[in-house]
């Protein structure tokens, strides 16, 4: 069994709590107009011979023996991507021999997965940090391609069983309802959780994304507020 790595972080404050080792797996389902690791998106498959040259393979038993190293100075191990997700039987294989060393576990996902594969996932791993892109299905289309229906029952799932460590919403004004998407995460029981609102930027945006308009700082405070009166508690400005 092989997995396919775009790169590794051995020390991230930003991908989890404490200090993580970061670990990016290729290829993704989405296609969002403003990613910012467009050399992540494309399955192995697809890649060019000289894009090919910038992934590396690891055996699930290779991949851990690079980690064990710095067991005693992380709090834990993060996989992102890419979609981490999309490369699941290696995913699980490398979570089993990672929790046999008692090494915490975080997924960062967009949550577009069977609730079967989430569920088999889930008894794997510490928590799960999801993005909500958006609520209205087409918006949520035209962000990234693809519906947002597994991702909005995958999240009721994840919450319902406290697996839930952060979610995230890429702020974008005149674009996203973001206030619809609280009300959302208010009505489900989502006011708990650690919430990051992330200004888009299109620093380093490619096609479409260029055209969509950042957040002002004012306009960022005032969906803060929107989300502490719906009850959100742990909110993070980024």
């Amino acid at each position: 069994m092989i997995g396919y790595i775009r790169n590794m972080i051995k020390n991230s404050a930003v991908d989890g709590p404490g200090n993580r080792f970061v670990v990016f797996l290729q290829g993704c389902q989405f296609n969002c107009l403003y990613c910012h690791n467009p050399e992540t998106i494309k399955s192995v498959k697809l890649l060019t011979a000289e894009e090919a040259s910038e992934v590396h393979t690891y055996s699930p038993e290779a991949l851990v023996d690079m980690i064990l190293p710095f067991k005693d100075y992380i709090s834990g191990v993060t996989f992102s991507g890419g979609e981490c997700t999309l490369q699941m039987e290696f995913l699980i294989a490398v979570c089993r021999l990672l929790k046999a060393e008692g090494i915490h576990i975080l997924i960062d996902t967009n949550g577009h997965m069977s609730l079967a594969h989430l569920k088999t996932l889930e008894a794997h791993v510490d928590g799960f940090m999801l993005d909500l892109k958006a609520l209205d299905s087409k918006i949520h289309k035209t962000l990234t391609g693809l519906d947002n229906k597994r991702v909005l029952e995958n999240f009721i799932y994840l919450n319902a069983i406290s697996k839930l460590y952060e979610i995230r919403t890429v702020i974008i004004p005149e674009f996203v309802d973001d206030q619809a998407l609280i009300d959302w995460l208010s009505a489900h029981e989502g006011c708990n959780l650690r919430y990051k609102l992330i200004a888009f930027r299109n620093h380093g945006v490619k096609g479409e994304g260029k055209k969509l308009k950042p957040p002002s700082t004012a306009y960022m405070r005032s969906i803060e507020n929107y989300a502490i009166q719906k009850g959100f508690k742990n909110i993070v400005l980024i």
